[in-house]
């Protein structure tokens, strides 16, 4: 069935008896963990800009060139939704051109955002424009210098001030750089770093992450940064739950975020104390 609350609906499939039990029990604070963690998981990549002349052959497959389409495949295997839409002129990147065409996506809570390069500026400029909470943010060999920039309508997506507050409503933020990309690209790295708090994993003997220095479309180390989620993302369980359905409660909701539950008949557990509820109440 469907559930309607505030400012939106959800809507229960798999475990329906077990939340809309815990709802009918527990009222208004079932709800507000259903609010936080009950939308689906999803990943969106957002592609970066060509910097060279003869890239522009290729604009119209800018989200199908290096890891994009491996990165995309193995995160479907995962039973992740992926989207990896192509942003209009590339080339000249337009903020509020790719803002209306970003903001079609279903972005919720519990989505993971990438980006690459000049797209960093992007996803961090509309975070910080927008005050959306997401799941998870990962740049990927970020730009940002402005005086350097390839183009006029690149340098005017760089000149922003970061809004600090991103990282009170991003669960996790993660920034990769390659050992030996550009002077450049590190400034910026250390530029985001700073604002946002964010640590900085560097991946040796890999630049800019494009196919030309990889010399590979395969990117594991953003493959498991993308997929090895923190557990408190969606919190443990429930205080609120003082007894019955808190264990389909935490199931469903780290179900949305894209856990697995998996059944471990290996494993043991033993109470510290019983208690028992009256037949009738």
């Amino acid at each position: 069935g469907q559930l309607e609350v505030d400012s939106g609906q959800y809507d229960l499939k798999t475990d329906v008896f077990g939340v809309s039990g815990a709802v009918a029990m527990y009222g208004r604070n079932a709800l507000e963990k259903v609010k936080y963690c009950g939308e689906k998981s999803n990943c969106i990549i957002v592609h970066g800009c060509p910097s060279k002349e003869e890239d522009l052959i290729d604009v119209t497959r800018m989200n199908t060139k290096h890891w994009i389409p491996w990165l995309a495949e193995n995160l479907r295997k995962e039973k992740l939704d992926v989207y990896t839409p192509l942003m209009p002129t590339p080339w000249a990147p337009s903020y509020e051109v790719w803002k209306k065409e970003f903001e079609k996506l279903p972005i919720n809570q519990n989505s993971i955002l990438v980006g690459h390069s000049c797209a960093c500026s992007f996803l961090v400029r509309w975070l910080g424009e927008t005050n959306r909470r997401v799941k998870k943010l990962i740049l990927v060999a970020p730009s940002k210098i402005s005086k350097e920039a390839s183009s006029q309508q690149i340098k005017e997506l760089y000149t922003f001030e970061i809004n600090k507050s991103i990282k009170e409503r991003v669960s996790q933020i993660v920034i990769l750089l390659g050992e030996n990309d550009s002077d450049r690209i590190k400034r910026a790295v250390e530029i985001f770093s700073k604002d946002l708090s964010s640590p900085v994993k560097v991946i040796k003997n890999w630049g800019h992450f494009t196919f030309d220095d990889m010399g590979t479309t395969e990117f594991p180390e953003l493959l498991n940064e993308i997929t090895s989620a923190d557990l408190t993302l969606c919190e443990y369980f429930d205080e609120n739950f003082v007894a019955y359905w808190e264990d389909a409660d935490i199931s469903w909701r780290l179900n949305n975020a894209g856990f697995k539950n998996v059944y471990v008949p290996e494993a043991v557990s033993y109470h510290g104390r019983t208690a028992g509820a009256a037949k009738g109440g």
